[in-house]
């Protein structure tokens, strides 16, 4: 078993304090079958299903994957298990999105996915991204971001602009463009 520290709303430590206390459990059993549940209930399948269940709406290979590309759909259904998105992708989605079905669509699709925070350490990266490759590879704040999120977590960064993740060692572009 590995210890690990969480932080919990206090809506959530009510919850666990009362589940605890109603069953005669510790904390930490409460949490770690919570964790088992969601894991059995958003198994590979799920999430290849969620996001399958997003294609026909309208970040690149995400938007891609999300008009049908082959090359997208491909590529993201073969490393379903591997994918790892920054928060700043999600937002990038949700920026164009209409409400009713197709928001309800994004979000189902990006449940599939594991989401990256922004921490302090990933913004002052991506502050410094900008500042030393702005004028080189005209990437934006946004880019910069994700950047510095794959290079935090030691990920690979997956994507058809490659031009603006000059500051980044092995960027792929999984597919050719257009």
């Amino acid at each position: 078993m590995t210890r690990t520290q969480i932080y919990l709303t206090a809506a959530e430590a009510q919850g666990v304090a009362r589940v605890a206390a109603e069953t005669g459990r510790k904390h930490s059993e409460v949490i770690r079958e919570a964790i088992d549940q969601y894991m059995l209930r958003l198994g590979p399948q799920d999430r290849l299903s969620r996001l399958r269940e997003a294609r026909g709406m309208w970040s690149d290979i995400l938007i891609d994957y999300l008009r049908g590309h082959a090359g997208a759909v491909s590529f993201l259904e073969k490393h379903i298990d591997e994918v790892f998105i920054s928060a700043v992708s999600v937002a990038e989605l949700f920026q164009g999105v209409r409400e009713g079905g197709e928001r309800t669509r994004l979000s189902r699709m990006i449940s599939a996915f594991v989401v990256l925070p922004l921490t302090e350490e990933i913004a002052e990266t991506a502050g410094l991204y900008r500042r030393d490759f702005k004028a080189s590879t005209g990437c934006g704040l946004a880019d910069c971001m994700i950047a510095a999120t794959a290079s935090a977590h030691r990920f690979p960064l997956a994507t058809l602009n490659c031009k603006h993740f000059k500051m980044l060692q092995g960027v792929v572009s999984p597919y050719p463009k257009g």
